[in-house]
C-alpha cells in the first residue's frame, strides 16, 4: 500500500497544483507571472503584499506596464516605503 502511494505521489502533487489566475496584479506571485503551476504559498505571497501595501500606503511592486510589473515581481524589488508614519 505504501509503496503503490509514494509511487503515485507525483502525479497526486501535479494534480494539486492551480493552473487558473485571477485576481489583482499587484498581488499576483512570481510562478503565476511565469504561467507555473502554484499552490498555497502564492496565496501566502499575495496575503505579504496585501500587509505590506496596508502597512506602507503602497503596494510592493509597481510599475506602468504589466511587463514592468511582472519583471519586479519575478526579480523581487519592491517599492520602498518612503518611511512609516506613527499613525502606520
Amino acid at each position: 500500500m505504501l509503496t503503490h502511494l509514494c509511487h503515485h505521489a507525483p502525479s497526486l502533487l501535479r494534480r494539486a497544483m492551480a493552473k487558473t489566475q485571477i485576481g489583482t496584479p499587484y498581488y499576483v506571485s512570481p510562478e503565476l507571472w511565469k504561467n507555473k503551476p502554484y499552490n498555497a504559498k502564492s496565496d501566502i505571497w499575495a496575503l505579504g503584499c496585501l500587509l505590506y501595501e496596508m502597512i506602507t500606503g503602497k503596494p510592493p511592486f509597481d510599475s506602468n506596464d504589466m511587463r514592468g510589473l511582472a519583471r519586479k515581481v519575478s526579480a523581487r524589488r519592491t517599492t520602498r516605503a518612503a518611511r512609516l508614519t506613527a499613525r502606520a
